[in-house]
C-alpha cells in the first residue's frame, strides 16, 4: 500500500481529511504491504488485524503511534526499526509467523504491553524483550526451555501457555512478577526455587504431568494456584503457602490426603474433583478453616464420618458422583451449606444410622436426585 492509492481509497471509504486523523481500522481489508510515509502522521491508534501482511519496513509506521495492531497476519519476521521507538506502548503480533526474536527487534523504551501469542517462536535470548514491559504473551508458540535474564524486570503479567517447556531454572522470572501461566507445557518437576517469592500471587500449572508436591515448591506470595490435570498422587503436609484462596488440584491421581495437607488459615476454594480418593480423615480440614467452598465430587468415597467438615465456614459441598451410602444428620440440616450428593449409593430407605435423612424442611438447599435401590 503506497501513500496515493491509501488516501484515494480511504476518502472513498470515509470521505474524510487524512491529516488530523488519530484512530484507523483496516480490519480484515487485504492489506499486503505497507510503505514508509503511508499513515498521518497525527495517528496514535491503528488496527490492521486480518490482512496479508508479510514483512514491516523501517519507518512504515508515524512515531506519534501508541496502539498498534497486526494480530493475524503473515509476518515472518522482524527487523530493528520496524516499530516507533518512544511512543508505542501496545503491540499485539499474535496469530502471525514469526519464528524468533532479536534483541532490540521492539521499542526499548515506550512498550509496556506485547502479545505475540501463536507464533513459531522457539526460544527466547536475554535482552530480547524492552525494559519497559509490564504484560507479556508468548502462549501458543514452541518455547522448549527458559534461561535466566529472558525476560525484564519490569515484567507483572507473563503467559506461557501451551509451549513445549520441560523445566524452570532458577531465577528464571523476575522478582516483578504478579501473574504466570505455565498450563499445558511438558513439565514433571518443579524445582526449589523456580518462582519469584514475594510478587507472584496467581500461577497456573495446570495440564503438566507435574507428580510429587514438597514444602518450598512454591512462592509463599501466591493466593491462586491450578494443578488441574497433572500426575500428582499424594500431597506432602506443608507443600503449600498459607497465602492461599484457591487451590484446584482436580484430575489428578490423589487416593489419599493427610491431615495438614492444606493451609488452615487463608484457603476458601478447594477442587479436588476428579481424583481417586476413597476415604476422608479426621482433622484433614480442620473446623477452624475459612474453607467455603470444598469440591469432592467423581472421587471413590464411601463413607462420611462425623465431623470431617468445617461445618462454620463451608458454604458449598459437592460430593456428587462417588459411592456415599449415608451423610451424617449434622451436615445434612446446617441450613446454609449448598449441598449437591447426587449419583451416590444412597438406600431408597434411610440408613441405619440416625437421622440419616432428615426432613427436606430442615435442609438449605439439596439434590439427592437418581438415588439407587
Amino acid at each position: 500500500m503506497t501513500k496515493s492509492n491509501f488516501e484515494e481509497i480511504f476518502f472513498k471509504k470515509y470521505g474524510v481529511d487524512l491529516s488530523s486523523l488519530t484512530k484507523l481500522d483496516l480490519f480484515g481489508d487485504l492489506v499486503e504491504s505497507i510503505q514508509p510515509g503511508v499513515f498521518p502522521t497525527s495517528l496514535t491508534s491503528l488496527n490492521l488485524r486480518d490482512n496479508e501482511i508479510t514483512t514491516i519496513k523501517p519507518g512504515s509506521f508515524p512515531t506519534s503511534l501508541t496502539y498498534l495492531n497486526l494480530c493475524c497476519n503473515r509476518i515472518s519476521s522482524i527487523q530493528h526499526g520496524s516499530f516507533p521507538t518512544t511512543s508505542l506502548t501496545y503491540l499485539n503480533l499474535r496469530c502471525n509467523k514469526i519464528p524468533s526474536i532479536q534483541v532490540e527487534s521492539f521499542p526499548t523504551t515506550s512498550l509496556t504491553i506485547l502479545d505475540l501469542g501463536g507464533n513459531k517462536i522457539s526460544s527466547i535470548q536475554p535482552g530480547s524483550f524492552p525494559t519497559s514491559l509490564t504484560e507479556l504473551d508468548v502462549c501458543r508458540n514452541k518455547i522448549s526451555s527458559i534461561q535466566p535474564g529472558s525476560f525484564p524486570t519490569s515484567l507483572t503479567y507473563l503467559n506461557l501457555r501451551c509451549n513445549y517447556i520441560s523445566s524452570i531454572q532458577p531465577e528464571s522470572f523476575p522478582t516483578s512478577l504478579t501473574y504466570l501461566d505455565l498450563c499445558e507445557n511438558d513439565m514433571s518437576s518443579i524445582q526449589l526455587g523456580s518462582f519469584p517469592t514475594t510478587s507472584l500471587t496467581y500461577l497456573h500449572l495446570g495440564s503438566n504431568n507435574i507428580s510429587p508436591t514438597q514444602p518450598g515448591m512454591f512462592p509463599t506470595s501466591l493466593t491462586y494456584l491450578h494443578l488441574c490435570d497433572n500426575d500428582i498422587s499424594s500431597i506432602q503436609p506443608g507443600s503449600f503457602p498459607t497465602s492461599l484462596t484457591y487451590l484446584d488440584l482436580c484430575c489428578n491421581e490423589i487416593s489419599s490426603i493427610q491431615p495438614g495437607s492444606f493451609p488452615t488459615i487463608s484457603l476458601m476454594d478447594l477442587d479436588l474433583s476428579y481424583n481417586d480418593i476413597s476415604s476422608i480423615q479426621p482433622g484433614t480440614f480442620p473446623t477452624t478453616t475459612s474453607l467455603t467452598v470444598l469440591d469432592l465430587s467423581f472421587n471413590k468415597i464411601s463413607s462420611i464420618q462425623y465431623g470431617i467438615f468445617p461445618t462454620t465456614s463451608l458454604t458449598k459441598l459437592n460430593l456428587c458422583n462417588n459411592k456415599i451410602t449415608s451423610i451424617p444428620f449434622t451436615l445434612l440440616k446446617f441450613t446454609t451449606l449448598l449441598l449437591t450428593i447426587i449419583n451416590n449409593a444412597f438406600p431408597r430407605q434411610p440408613a441405619n444410622e440416625p437421622g440419616a435423612f432428615p426432613t427436606l424442611k430442615e435442609i438449605g438447599i439439596i439434590n439427592v436426585l437418581n438415588l439407587e435401590k
